[in-house]
C-alpha cells in the first residue's frame, strides 16, 4: 500500500499466521510498515519503515517476500516466516535519507536504482529477482544471495528499440514484471510506449507483443449510440451510483428517465454549465438502437431527458450498463453558498433469455437520485 508505507496481507482463507496469529477468511492486516515514509530496517515488521512499496514478489524457496520500495529506491526482503525486514540493493544506510538514488550496478548500498516499480521471480533455481528500474528505463537483475544488481535490458534513457542486439534496447519507465517460468520470457511493462515488452530468455532478444484488440460486427444501422471521440464529462474520481438493475427481453423497447433531485434549500447555479452526458462504454450497448441525442445541459430540475434504447431480437442472456454523467452546479438559497458535484449514475441492463412475443411493451425505470450535501 504505497500511499501508506506499508505491506499488508489479504487472507483468501482461514489461515494461521505469525506467532500462531489465526484469522479468517477476507480478513486483512497490516503485516509490515510503521507508516512513517523512511527505509527502516528492522527485526520487528510493524517497526520498519516503507516508502511507498509498489511492486511484490514471493520466492517459496526461502520463505521470502521482496518490496520495490519506489520512494528510497532500493529493493527490500521480509522474512515470511518472522516478518524481519531487511535490505537487499539501492537506498542508503541513513533511513531517513529518500535521495540516494542513481543508475549504478554493484552489491549491497552501492547499487544504485531509481524509483523502482516491479519485481518479479526471474530465475527460480538461481533466485534472482527482476526488477523494474523505472526512473532509469532499465530491467535490471538483482542476486539476493550476493546481493548484487546487475542491469539487463534498457540504455538509461527513454526509448522504444527492440531486436536481437540488447545493447541497443530502450525502455519507458517500465513499471511491471511478469515471469512466465515454463516458455522462459519475462514480460514488461513499458509504461510510457503503452505497450507489453517480452524478453526472451534463452535467446536473449526484446520484442513487442503484439495486441489483438477485438473487433466488433458491423453494422448498416444509422441509430446505434456510437461514442466516437468520447471525452469524460466528470474527473474520474465522480462518485458512481450503482442503481437497481433493469430487466428486459430481446426485442424490448426501455426508457431511463433521469431524475436527478438537489437538496431542499438550493436552486441550480444561473448561468453555470450543468449538464449531462450518456457514457456508454461497454461494447454490447453499441448493438442496443438509440435514436436520442447523447448530452445536454441541465438548465431546469423539473426537465430532464429521457433515454429510449431496445434490445436487439437476437441478444440473450446478457449483462451491461449504461451510465449516465452528470455535472450539477447549486447554491444555497439562504447563505449563497455555491458547490458542484460531479456523479455518475450506472443502471446495470440485465436481458433474459425470453423474447418478447407480440406487441413490444415499453418499460419504464426513473434513474433517481438526490445528491447531498456535506454536514
Amino acid at each position: 500500500m504505497a500511499g501508506t508505507h506499508q505491506v499488508w496481507v489479504l487472507f483468501l482463507q482461514d489461515a494461521n499466521w505469525l506467532k500462531s496469529s489465526k484469522h479468517k477468511k477476507g480478513t486483512c492486516i497490516r503485516f509490515a510498515g510503521s507508516g512513517n515514509e523512511e527505509n527502516r530496517n528492522n527485526s520487528y515488521p510493524q517497526k520498519a519503515a516503507f516508502a511507498q512499496p509498489s511492486g511484490l514478489a514471493v520466492d517459496p524457496t526461502y520463505s521470502t517476500l521482496y518490496v520495490a520500495d519506489s520512494e528510497s529506491s532500493s529493493i527490500r526482503m521480509i522474512s515470511l516466516k518472522d516478518g524481519a525486514v531487511k535490505a537487499l540493493v539501492g537506498g542508503e544506510r541513513d533511513p531517513t535519507n529518500l535521495f540516494a538514488y542513481g543508475d549504478v550496478d554493484g552489491k549491497g548500498v552501492n547499487a544504485k536504482l531509481q524509483h523502482p516499480l516491479g519485481v518479479a521471480m526471474f530465475d527460480v533455481d538461481k533466485c534472482t529477482i527482476a526488477v523494474a528500474d523505472s526512473y532509469n528505463h532499465k530491467v535490471k537483475i538483482v542476486d539476493p544471495t550476493s546481493k548484487t544488481c546487475t542491469s539487463l535490458l534498457g540504455s538509461g534513457t527513454p526509448g522504444k528499440s527492440t531486436g536481437d542486439d540488447l545493447s541497443q534496447a530502450m525502455l519507458s519507465e517500465p513499471g511491471g514484471l511478469a515471469m512466465h517460468t515454463g516458455a522462459n520470457l519475462l514480460y514488461i511493462a513499458d509504461t510510457n510506449n503503452h505497450s507489453i515488452k517480452v524478453y526472451n530468455v534463452e535467446k536473449k532478444t526484446l520484442a513487442e507483443l503484439p495486441i489483438i484488440l477485438p473487433t466488433h460486427k458491423k453494422t448498416d444501422r444509422t441509430d446505434s449510440p456510437s461514442q466516437q471521440g468520447f471525452k469524460r464529462l466528470t474527473a474520474g474520481s465522480a462518485k458512481i451510483v450503482l442503481l437497481a438493475p433493469l430487466h428486459v427481453a430481446p426485442g424490448q423497447i426501455f426508457n431511463l428517465q433521469l431524475r436527478l433531485d438537489i437538496p431542499h434549500g438550493y436552486s441550480l447555479t444561473e448561468g453555470a454549465p450543468s449538464a449531462w452526458q450518456l457514457w456508454l462504454d461497454d461494447s454490447t450497448v453499441e448493438d442496443f438502437i438509440y435514436s436520442g441525442t447523447t448530452k445536454g445541459p441541465l438548465q431546469d430540475m423539473s426537465v430532464q431527458p429521457n433515454f429510449i434504447f431496445q434490445v436487439p431480437k437476437n441478444l440473450y442472456n446478457t449483462l451491461t450498463d449504461i451510465k449516465v454523467e452528470c455535472q450539477v452546479y447549486f447554491c444555497s438559497d439562504t447563505d449563497g453558498t455555491c458547490r458542484m458535484k460531479g456523479l455518475v449514475l450506472q443502471q446495470p441492463i440485465e436481458i433474459t433469455d425470453i423474447s418478447c412475443d407480440g406487441p413490444i411493451e415499453v418499460v419504464a425505470m426513473e434513474m433517481h437520485h438526490t445528491l447531498e450535501v456535506p454536514s
